[in-house]
Parts: C-alpha cells; sequence; structure tokens
C-alpha cells in the first residue's frame, strides 16, 4: 500500500466511504478560503509588522527626501534669412544652416567660461552650490539646455531644493551666456579664424610626419606597414613559445634518460626480462638441465619400481627396503643436480644482465649525446630569438609611442576643425539672440515624492508582512479550521461541533449544540446502507486529549435518541474513561467478552438512558490488553451487531496504541476525532495512512471545538420556534436561544452532564 494518502472523492449516496488515504488536490476555490482565514487568524502579526517597518520607513521618506524645484528660462533666436540665403542658393540651404546656429547656442551655455562666470555673479552668493570646491561641475549636473521642437527657442533649467536658489542660478547662467558668447561681438571672429586655420595646418603636416616615421620604423623588418609589422610581432612571438617548449620538451627527456643511467649505475636494470620475471627465467634454465632432466627420469623410474614391488604381495620384505632406499638415493641425488643446476642458472642469468646491461648503457649513451646537442641548439635559438624580440619590442614601444602623439595631434585636429566650422556658421549670422522669458519656478516644476515614496513604503511593509504570515501559518502543523481537514488532508468532514466555552458564555444555544451531533448522526446515515450508519462505528483520533471520549459518548446518545438500540464499547483497554467518567460499575467488563467467559449481552450494562448500554474496560489488575487482538475484535462485534442495531467503539489513539488498529480493521467504519487548537495536521495524516495501511474503512472527522465565527452555524433554534412553543425561564436565569425542551430524555442529558466536566477539562487546554 502506498504511503501517500489518496484525496477524498464523494462517494454515492448509501454507498459506503472507502478511503485509501489523504491528498493535496485541492479545489482553487477551497485553496483561497483556506488562504483568507490563514491571514485572519494572524492578522495581529500582519498588522504588527506592518506598522514596525512602515513608521520608520514614512519617517525616512519625510525626513531624508525633499520636494525638487526647476526654474526655467528661454531665449529666442530669430532667423534673417538675408544672411542665410546667398544670391545663387535656394531656400532649402536655410533650414539646415539654421538649425546648425541654434544648436550651437545650446552648447554654448554649458560652456565652462559661461558657468564660471555665472558663479562670479553677487546674486548666487548665497546659494548651497556656490560654496561647493567643486562648484562649476555641481552646477552642469543640475543644469539643463535644450531646443525646443518646431520652435527657435532655447530652454535652461536648473534643479534645487530650494525655489529662490533654482531662480536665481537660472538667471545668473542666463546673464553670463548672453555676456560672454551673444556680447562679444564680431571683434576677434577674423583674428581666431586665421589662427584656427594656421594651427590646422601645423597639425595636418606634424600627423603626415608620424606617418612616416612608423612607416620607417616597420621597414627595418619586412613590413611596409603598421599592420604587417604587428603580424611579424605575433608570428614571432608565436615562434619564440613553440621554440621554448621544445627545448622543454628536450630537457625533460634529458632528465628521463640521465635517470635510466643512474639505475643501470646502481645495478638496477633488468631489461626486457624484469624483476618479477628473473625467478621464472631461473626455473625455466634449471629445468631444462640435461642432468636434472636425466635425475628426474631415474627418480620417477625407482619410485614406479617401489610401487609394482610393494602391491606384489609374494616379494620379500628386503626387495620393497631396497626400492625405497634407491628412491630415497634418486631423491638425493637429484637435489644435488638442482642444486648445481640453479649455481649454473645463476651464473648464466649474471652474464646475461652484465650483456644487456653494457648494451644498454651504450644506447642511452648515444641518446644523452644527441638530446644534449638538440639541447644546446634549442638554447642558443630560443637566445637568439628573445634578443630579436626585444628589440621588435622597442621598435613596438617607438611605434606605440608616436601613435600615441599621433592620436593627440588627430584629436586637436578634430577640435580645431570643429572650431572653425563654428565660426564659419557664426560668422554668416543667421540668427539674431534675444531673452524670450526671464528665469520662475513653474507649477509643472515643483516635484514631490514624499507622498508616493510614502504609499510605497506602506504597501511594502504591507506585502512583507502578508508574507511572513502566509510563511508562518504554512510552517503551522496545528489545526485551526475545520476547512483544513478536507482541503489541507482531503477528508470528509463528517461534521463540527461547537466550542464549550462559547456554549457557556451564551454565544450559541444547547439546541446548536445538540443538533451538531444530529449532523453527525444524519450525515453517517447518508453513507451506510438504505439510509442508516454503518453498523459499528470506531471512533479514534491521532493522539490523546482530542476529544474521542466526549465524541463517541454524544455520538452513541445521538444513535440512541431516535429509538435504537446503542452499545457504547468502551475499547481503550491502557486507559479506560468510560466506567470512571459515567460511574458504572457492572460485574463483567470487556476482557470477560474479549476472552468468551462471557457473552456480550451478560457483559454489557445498562447506561441509564433508553437504548444505550455500555460495554465498560477496568484496570483492576485484570487489563484486556492480553486478549484484545483482531480476532476477539471481530467476535465481540459481530455479536454486538445481533443484539444491537449500532454498536460504537471509543478506542485509544491511533498513533497510542496498536488497539486503534486491531479494531478499526473488524469496524465497519472509522470516524476520526478532531480538535481545533489542539490536533497536529501531521500527526493526523498519520494516523490516517496507519489506518488506511490495516485496510479500515476511514469515514472522516468530526472537529471540535469550533467557533461560531466559522459560519458552520447558520441558525439558532429560535428560528424555528412555532408561536406558544417558547419554554418559561426561571427568573434569574439567562435566556438561552433555542434551549427548547426535548432535545434528548432526561436520562440522555443527566448522561451529557456527567461527561461535561471530561469534555471541559479536555478543551481548557486548548483555551490555556
Amino acid at each position: 500500500m502506498s504511503n501517500e494518502l489518496q484525496p477524498y472523492r464523494e462517494s454515492p449516496l448509501g454507498e459506503p466511504l472507502a478511503m485509501s488515504g489523504v491528498g493535496s488536490d485541492v479545489p482553487r476555490a477551497q485553496g483561497m478560503m483556506w488562504l483568507a482565514s490563514g491571514f485572519r487568524r494572524r492578522w495581529k502579526m500582519v498588522v504588527l509588522i506592518t506598522l514596525v517597518l512602515a513608521a520608520p520607513s514614512v519617517t525616512a521618506v519625510w525626513k531624508y527626501v525633499a520636494t525638487t524645484y526647476t526654474a526655467k528660462a528661454s531665449i529666442e533666436v530669430k532667423p534673417i534669412l538675408s544672411a542665410i540665403m546667398h544670391e545663387d542658393e535656394s531656400t532649402t540651404r536655410a533650414l539646415p544652416l539654421f538649425d546648425s546656429f541654434l544648436n550651437t547656442q545650446a552648447q554654448k551655455m554649458l560652456n565652462f567660461n559661461v558657468l564660471q562666470n555665472a558663479l562670479t555673479d553677487q546674486r548666487v552668493m548665497d546659494v548651497p552650490l556656490f560654496r561647493s570646491p567643486t562648484a562649476v561641475a555641481d552646477l552642469r549636473e543640475v543644469l539643463t539646455v535644450q531646443t525646443l521642437p518646431r520652435t527657435h527657442l532655447v530652454e535652461i533649467s536648473v534643479t534645487q531644493h530650494e525655489p529662490l536658489a533654482a531662480v536665481k542660478l537660472t538667471k545668473a547662467v542666463l546673464d553670463a551666456y548672453l555676456a560672454t558668447v551673444v556680447g562679444a561681438g564680431e571683434a576677434g571672429d577674423e583674428k581666431r579664424l586665421a589662427d584656427l586655420v594656421e594651427r590646422r595646418k601645423r597639425l595636418q603636416g606634424a600627423l603626415k610626419l608620424k606617418s612616416k616615421e612608423i612607416e620607417t620604423l616597420a621597414g627595418k623588418y619586412g613590413a611596409s606597414s603598421e599592420f604587417q609589422f604587428n603580424t611579424k610581432v605575433q608570428l614571432h612571438g608565436d615562434s619564440v613559445i613553440e621554440t621554448k617548449k621544445e627545448l622543454e620538451r628536450t630537457k625533460l627527456e634529458l632528465l628521463q634518460y640521465d635517470q635510466q643511467v643512474e639505475q643501470l649505475e646502481d645495478q638496477d636494470y633488468t631489461g626486457p626480462i624484469g624483476e618479477e620475471n628473473l625467478a621464472a627465467e631461473r626455473d625455466r634454465l634449471i629445468n631444462n638441465d640435461p642432468d636434472v632432466l636425466a635425475r628426474r627420469g631415474q627418480l620417477r623410474a625407482a619410485t614406479e619400481k617401489l610401487s609394482i614391488i610393494s602391491s606384489k604381495l609374494q616379494d620379500s620384505h628386503l626387495r620393497v627396503v631396497a626400492a625405497r632406499q634407491e628412491v630415497v638415493d634418486r631423491r638425493r641425488d637429484l637435489d644435488k643436480v638442482l642444486e648445481e643446476a640453479a649455481a649454473e642458472a645463476v651464473e648464466q642469468l649474471s652474464r646475461s644482465r652484465a650483456q644487456r646491461v653494457v648494451a644498454e648503457t651504450t644506447r642511452l649513451a648515444s641518446l644523452v649525446k644527441a638530446f644534449i646537442r638538440k639541447r644546446d641548439v634549442l638554447q642558443k635559438n630560443v637566445n637568439l630569438q628573445e634578443e630579436e624580440g626585444r628589440a621588435i619590442g622597442m621598435t613596438g614601444l617607438e611605434i606605440q609611442q608616436i601613435k600615441d602623439a599621433q592620436r593627440f595631434d588627430q584629436e586637436q585636429y578634430d577640435e580645431v576643425s570643429h572650431h572653425l566650422e563654428r565660426l564659419r556658421v557664426e560668422a554668416l549670422r543667421v540668427g539674431r539672440i534675444v531673452k524670450a522669458a526671464d528665469a520662475e519656478v513653474r507649477p509643472d516644476g515643483i516635484k514631490d515624492d514624499r507622498p508616493k515614496l510614502s504609499v510605497a513604503a506602506v504597501l511594502g511593509s504591507l506585502f512583507f508582512a502578508l508574507g511572513v504570515a502566509f510563511l508562518r501559518d504554512r510552517l503551522d502543523v496545528q489545526l485551526h479550521d475545520p476547512r483544513q481537514v478536507e482541503s489541507g488532508m482531503g477528508l470528509r468532514l463528517l461534521g463540527a461541533v461547537p466550542s464549550l466555552r462559547e456554549l457557556q458564555d451564551g454565544l450559541i444555544s444547547k439546541e446548536d449544540f445538540v443538533e451538531s451531533y444530529r449532523v453527525i448522526r444524519a450525515t453517517l446515515a447518508a453513507m451506510g446502507p438504505e439510509g442508516s450508519p454503518p453498523k459499528s462505528l470506531l471512533v479514534t483520533s491521532a493522539q490523546a486529549g482530542e476529544g474521542k471520549t466526549s465524541l463517541a459518548v454524544s455520538l452513541a446518545l445521538s444513535l440512541a435518541e431516535p429509538g435504537s438500540r446503542v452499545l457504547l464499547v468502551d475499547g481503550d483497554v491502557q486507559g479506560p474513561q468510560v466506567a470512571r467518567l459515567l460511574k458504572l460499575k457492572p460485574p463483567h467488563d470487556l476482557r470477560d467478552a474479549l476472552s468468551g467467559k462471557h457473552p456480550v449481552s451478560e457483559c454489557a450494562t445498562n447506561s441509564g438512558v433508553p437504548g444505550l448500554d455500555v460495554l465498560v474496560a477496568r484496570i483492576n489488575g485484570h487489563s484486556s490488553r492480553g486478549v484484545l487482538n483482531s480476532r476477539s475484535a471481530a467476535r465481540v462485534i459481530a455479536e454486538a451487531a445481533t443484539l444491537y442495531d449500532h454498536v460504537v467503539i471509543d478506542s485509544p489513539p491511533a498513533l497510542g496504541a496498536a488497539d486503534a488498529l486491531s479494531w478499526a480493521h473488524v469496524a465497519d467504519g472509522v470516524i476520526v476525532a478532531s480538535l481545533v487548537g489542539g490536533s497536529n495536521r501531521t500527526a493526523m495524516k498519520l494516523a490516517c495512512q496507519r489506518l488506511c495501511s490495516v485496510n479500515a474503512n476511514l469515514l472522516g472527522a468530526v472537529t471540535a471545538n469550533v467557533s461560531s465565527s466559522e459560519a458552520y452555524y447558520s441558525y439558532s433554534a429560535t428560528s424555528y420556534r412555532e408561536p406558544g412553543d417558547e419554554t418559561p425561564v426561571p427568573a434569574g436565569e439567562p435566556r438561552e436561544g433555542g434551549a427548547a425542551p426535548g432535545l434528548l430524555c432526561a436520562e440522555g442529558q443527566a448522561l451529557l452532564s456527567k461527561t461535561k466536566f471530561y469534555t471541559t477539562a479536555i478543551f481548557s487546554r486548548t483555551w490555556a
């Protein structure tokens, strides 16, 4: 069986629900409801985190983010068509020439001299930017100059944190531009033009001279241009690298041959035989020795003779002794010959080794001499190539220095050409410059981002708090909502029992409390055959203290209410509670029924409620643990099923003892009790897996301690009272909505009152 529980699927009416496990497929609507309930549980955390993060963020925004003010002014360049257009030119030249002049004026406003003159204005002495050591650079950062499309206007704007400072700086820049650029007039234009033409000629000559110097230096190495010289430098570098690699390989091989010569000198060389094959070679020489072969033949003949004589019983003992002596003599002769052959083989191997050493020494000596010559030649080539490389490098350095100077001259040449072109355009005087608008701060120049940033800080804090709350709720395995039984584990929710605290506080009525068990009974009836609850029902829980005993007693009372005969079995043999809670002391108990000493009819006792009998378990030195197993449990339930309409079994927790699995295996259906604020969802899932492992018919779960705010109770008994059906309430007692008489018989209400203290004690653990 798979350990992963399967999702709950609705079964047809009247068909028992067979659940093999619990899954995680959750409809989108249920998932959103579960998410909303999780946020509702953590709303205090969300509010606290939002306040903690948003308060300093908003404070920092209003403290450190200041409002900016942008002052704007503009000049107008009025075109002079008579100066733009020449006698033989069409109007197509007028617009490009005028646009160039207009853009030139925009660039002049950013000139260093203009900005420096603007900062000498007396009006900007009290501006904070004036006291900066980099005042010109700071002014260029806050100054914007642009030409307005489809107009003759050039607009300048300055942004500051104070409106007066922005206006003063804008006026200073505008006046400095008009005084420095426009007011200079035409006095020095001709002289500046002549100087620039002469300077451009000198720079052009210097550029040609430097190009010839580069070609001369590259020609020393057979290159006609700088590109060919760079290619030759690259090829030379690659050649040097390859030669050095070959030299290193030669040195490495020479070192290896030197080590082999040292091994020969130390008499460690074994040649192609090797140390591991010396013994085999020696054995081969010994075994092929003629004397050894002859002696082995004689020994084999003597041995065969001894074997023949020994097999004949008529031979005398003396002949056997003589044959054995002959075998001993032949073996002694063979050992002597083997020693002589071994000595001769060692001597022969030594001579062979000496010959191989001489031959190998000669071969290695010739190789060493050849590699020494090769090494010397390669080293000489490397030295020559490095020397040539240094010369090429010096030449390359000279060429690079010339190119740097040439690049500087080219930049000067381009700048001079640009100034010449600008002077020619200005000399045409295609426009007349006038002030169009003085500096002022317009409404669109005021920018205050603090409200927007404050809203962003609050929203960011809120989203972060929601994320933390969501993560905290995801990590919390405690059961908080009955919907988590269905959405989180896929169990059918058979019913929800209201909180006793709300019942005591009057938030719900007794009718609502009793009606919750009627809903459970009706749900079970829809799942059983012929509209009746299953014959035998097991009530268990994942862990202790989750209200399973209270659920079992209340469910038995609810099943007995319509007039059915119900047997309540205290199946918790290790910690029975029903006998103590109901104050029952019958002569026989569950042990007697399980062991077969007495039938169930004799062991069951009347609870005092019509139709409800109880089969108790007791710990009185005779525990039922030894006699409880699946076979005895099945026999008791089968016997009880013939006497009663329904059998309700109160078992121990599914994770606490194996007794619950024994009962679950034979019961018609299993109900899991859970407690809002007291049950662990991980433990419930594990308990369901254990129950499914014994093929238990898992019907669903009942959740207790549910708050009325969960919207599981949309009516009260007062909504259905008939006129004149109100029950008088004694003086001094609070009126409880829906407390109608006849909900249960008097004996049933008395039995519930007996278990009330126990149920309250269970729920008080959660409230604590």
